[in-house]
């Protein structure tokens, strides 16, 4: 199963990778996302054994679930395919209001790996940023780059998040 993120005005599509996914503006995010009210360093999406989960990192304006007006927070909470990830904005979904393209508005989505199909081999990288041959881990900080609370932590030892569901 490949998950990704499709912004629901305009269908740009983030591919989520197994593993630890840092969203933000800064550069050494695994995902630049230039979208108003995103922080440098927003959020943080785990992809494991097929299960998603989210959390806040240093997100000024919060990341709100399926129009919640309460933010997602700094514990891991699982999500599933067909929510609705609001980065920096919180917008009522009963209201009917012209929202722009400049907010970050994704549906979490997913679909089969298409054997048939070679960009379904790899993932697309064309919004990543390049390897930093400066890191002084000499590792690449878009697979696996630790965070603040999560530093020295395998993603095997991440207590269990709450369920939404």
């Amino acid at each position: 199963m490949v998950f990704y993120l499709e912004h629901v005005l305009t269908g740009d599509q983030v591919f989520l990778l197994e593993g630890v996914n840092t969203l933000g503006r800064h550069s050494t995010c695994s995902w630049i996302m230039k979208y108003d009210y995103m922080s440098r360093f927003h959020a943080i999406i785990l992809v494991k054994r097929g299960q998603i989960f989210i959390k806040e990192l240093e997100a000024l304006n919060g990341v709100f679930l399926n129009y919640s007006e309460e933010r997602i927070g700094l514990g891991l909470r699982e999500i599933s395919v067909g929510d609705d990830l609001s980065f920096g904005v919180k917008v009522n979904g009963d209201e009917e209001l012209e929202i722009p393209t400049s907010f970050g508005i994704f549906t979490v989505k997913s679909k089969e790996p298409d054997s048939t199909d070679p960009m379904d081999e790899k993932p697309i990288l064309d919004e990543r940023t390049e390897p930093d041959s400066t890191d002084p881990l000499g590792e690449d900080p878009k697979l696996d780059y630790p965070t603040t609370e999560m530093e020295g932590q395998e993603t095997n030892d991440i207590e269990e998040p709450e369920k939404l569901h």
